[in-house]
């Protein structure tokens, strides 16, 4: 099987992270995209990070009516810091390491990457597959050049997706809703009325 892996702390989990998936899914082959929430993303900084409990709801709120979708609750068992290479192995490790599993990573981590736990073992443990968050095209994957060989970079080009475009953000949709402000564009209309009856990001 090809499966597709998407991180994130999904805080919340919105209309833009189900393009991404479904997006990949039909453009590659994915038989499955699994979500995997992070109990804390070690690259960034989130002030408002609603409880692991709420974000594994949301997703799967989120995901019904996706079969090929599952979500994960595997980092926010582990605790502390999530690292995607410890997230694939496990994967492997469960579902059988000849499985092909594919990375969903949003073009803004490319500066980031080379700095992500044993990145290069990581590489060779799965499949990045790149989708642009504000209209990038393929020059970020040169920042890499410097840390892999050519036929890496040749190889991670392969994966690039410059037709998807994501402008939906998440430290949007918790601003509109902290403001009072219609969220329904941005968010799946099960989310939106658990975060509004959990009282979340108020």
């Amino acid at each position: 099987m090809k499966i597709g892996i998407l991180g994130g702390s999904f805080n919340p989990v919105h209309k833009g992270h189900l393009l991404i998936a479904e997006t990949v899914r039909t453009a590659i082959g994915l038989d499955m995209v699994i979500f995997v929430p992070a109990t804390v993303p070690p690259h960034r900084k989130i002030k408002k990070l609603a409880s692991p409990r709420h974000r594994l709801n949301m997703l799967r709120l989120a995901i019904k009516g996706f079969p090929e979708f599952r979500v994960s609750d595997i980092e926010l068992k582990r605790g502390g810091m999530s690292y995607t290479i410890d997230t694939i192995k496990y994967f492997k490790k469960e579902l059988g390491a000849r499985n092909k599993f594919y990375f969903l990573c949003g073009t803004d981590n490319i500066p980031e990457l080379p700095f992500w736990k044993e990145f290069r073992a990581l590489l060779k443990e799965c499949q990045f597959v790149f989708y642009n968050r504000h209209g990038e095209h393929e020059k970020p994957l040169e920042k890499l050049a410097p840390f892999v060989d050519s036929e890496t970079l040749k190889s991670l080009k392969k994966h690039f997706l410059d037709g998807v475009i994501i402008n939906i953000a998440a430290t949007d949709v918790r601003r509109r809703i902290k403001r009072k402000e219609p969220a329904r564009q941005m968010v799946p209309e099960k989310v939106l009325k658990y975060i509004l009856k959990n009282r979340l990001y108020a």
